[in-house]
């Protein structure tokens, strides 16, 4: 076979790939390749953000800006990092998402029903966005992430994510101590209860023992 011929089966070969390529993705576009996106996450402008509320399972905690800084409005008694409310907005404002999951198939696959983490951000009274964030992708090198009215389910950094976890953790651990200071709070663990020290019950003193009269044995008498 001369070599003529073998370049143009190559050429037939590769053509046909491409058609059938084409017509798959056609017939099924659900399996079509992410979209990538350059635009940030979340279109806002951080200094204008004035409140963000994030909510788990188990706890929710609400910020509020106040003369700059960041400040725990709930729950009450309960501070945290001002820098890493901004480390959270500057992750989803700044950074495009890895990509955007093309279809919109279960959301439970994802993490996201319900969601790990749900995230409302508003300024001047308005909401911005809701986010709802899911589970990790396979490799565990992003998370998965989706915004209040679309229907994209999108890929981002773990850095919003990393940063919300310590957040989190951060409020659990002193919610934690300062039940442990007076009593278990309501969804702490038992073994915290028990590592609360009692204080030592009063030992009972014995009872006196009942005395006996002793009895002098009588003398002989002696006959003179």
């Amino acid at each position: 076979m001369s070599w003529p011929r073998i370049a143009l089966y190559y050429a037939l070969a590769i053509g046909l790939a491409i058609y059938l390529q084409g017509e798959l993705r056609r017939l099924h576009p659900a399996i079509a390749a992410p979209v990538a996106t350059t635009l940030p996450f979340l279109e806002a402008v951080p200094e204008r953000i004035d409140r963000l509320r994030a909510e788990s399972d188990d706890l929710a905690i609400e910020f509020q800006r106040r003369e700059g800084r960041w400040v725990v409005a709930e729950p009450q008694g309960v501070v945290s990092p001002s820098d890493i409310v901004d480390a959270v907005l500057e992750s989803l404002t700044s950074l495009p998402p890895i990509e955007i999951v093309a279809d919109s198939a279960e959301h439970g696959q994802y993490g996201l029903n319900p969601p790990r983490i749900r995230v409302r951000i508003e300024a001047g009274g308005e909401i911005l966005s809701t986010i709802a964030f899911g589970g990790l992708n396979p490799t565990r090198t992003a998370v998965y992430a989706k915004k209040s009215g679309k229907e994209e389910i999108y890929l981002l950094g773990l850095n919003s994510r990393y940063y919300l976890d310590l957040v989190f953790e951060n409020v659990r651990r002193q919610l934690a101590s300062a039940g442990a200071a007076v009593a278990p709070a309501a969804g702490v663990e038992q073994r915290d209860a028990e590592q609360v020290p009692r204080a030592a019950e009063p030992v009972p003193a014995p009872a006196p023992k009942p005395t006996v009269p002793v009895r002098k044995a009588p003398g002989r008498v002696r006959h003179k």
